[in-house]
């Protein structure tokens, strides 16, 4: 039996409560979580400050489910890969704010007869409007080697993932990428800890309570966790469920080893799907359809985490947040 209890507090405020004869320091190690609330604009410029200036890394809703954010540096990316579990020199994805979309991308490198760079933006734009979506893109110059791959020998890639035009995390992530003008992105990656820490293959998160747990019982306190509430998350995107991200392949089409463009059964070059995640497949197939191409997906599609009753008893919460600080806002 789980020597952890569920806590509620009064007027639907949301406790972070444990079983009283457990101690913050005995389960934790550090410090407890510092929660914050997104319906707070105090809150939400914290949150991007802290992003902006590095001061420390970000759990935040992401779409339907939950992710960790930082600021790009490489010290940064490095020590929150650390903190997860993770090699430190693990490359991972990058987001940012709506309207830098368009420059993360460097469309010279497209090949603009199948795929032009007109094309590419509006698919971006499409596929983010409808929820949280990922894309590899042809890196600009900007994005540094930590946070890019080289594919093919020479080509550069860059993993763009979005949150979708309805979440509102958007706010904090345009807050701190106008205070970051050379760097105007965001690391990002999942809300979990690490397989090489847990011994077990776990899938991003959706449930904040249940994520912080999972790094408490790694040994990981101190989070600070920016909270939204659960069922407005999924209503926002109801073609999108709770697994990681879809991710599109937009830095070429489909082609064969001999560098040949493969069609569908429509004669349309085709589009990769590299990772088939949270979004619907037929919306997926429409919207690319509607430029002209059709979709490659993978055979099998990840699974989304889920969670048995008594799994996670250290915290639950109600609608609203608890407001637990213990860092100062910054002036």
């Amino acid at each position: 039996m789980s020597k952890f209890n569920n806590g509620r507090g009064a007027n639907g405020r949301s406790v972070l409560k444990k079983s009283e004869s457990v101690s913050n320091e005995e389960f934790f190690g550090v410090n407890p979580p510092i929660i914050l609330d997104i319906k707070n604009s105090e809150d939400i410029h914290h949150a991007s400050h802290l992003l902006a200036t590095g001061e420390n890394p970000l759990v935040a809703p992401f779409g339907n489910i939950i992710g960790y954010f930082s600021n790009p540096s490489e010290q940064a990316v490095g020590d929150l890969n650390e903190f997860k579990g993770r090699p430190r020199s693990q490359t991972g994805s990058i987001t940012t704010s709506p309207g830098y979309y368009p420059h993360i991308g460097d469309w010279s490198k497209l090949d603009s007869t199948v795929l032009p760079k007109n094309k590419v933006l509006s698919l971006i734009q499409d596929l983010s409007h409808m929820g949280p979506i990922g894309f590899i893109l042809p890196a600009a110059d900007f994005i540094p080697s930590h946070l890019s791959k080289t594919v093919n020998g020479s080509q550069k890639t860059v993993q763009l993932i979005v949150p979708g035009k309805e979440s509102p995390v958007n706010e904090i992530f345009e807050g701190a990428v106008k205070q970051m003008p050379d760097n105007p992105f965001i690391f990002a990656t999942s809300g979990n800890v690490s397989s090489k820490l847990t011994g077990v293959e776990g899938a991003a998160h959706h449930r904040f309570g249940p994520l912080i747990e999972e790094f408490a019982r790694a040994g990981k306190g101190g989070l600070i966790v920016l909270r939204d509430d659960e069922e407005a998350m999924r209503r926002r995107h109801p073609f999108h469920d709770t697994r990681s991200t879809t991710i599109l392949n937009l830095s070429d089409v489909v082609r064969d080893n001999k560098g040949n463009i493969l069609t569908d059964k429509q004669g349309r070059p085709m589009i990769s799907i590299s990772r088939h995640g949270s979004a619907d497949e037929r919306y997926i197939r429409k919207i690319l359809a509607g430029q002209g191409f059709g979709a490659s997906f993978p055979k099998e599609r990840i699974p989304s985490r889920h969670y048995s009753p008594g799994e996670y008893m250290l915290y639950t919460f109600r609608h609203g947040a608890n407001r637990m600080r213990s860092v100062q806002n910054p002036a």
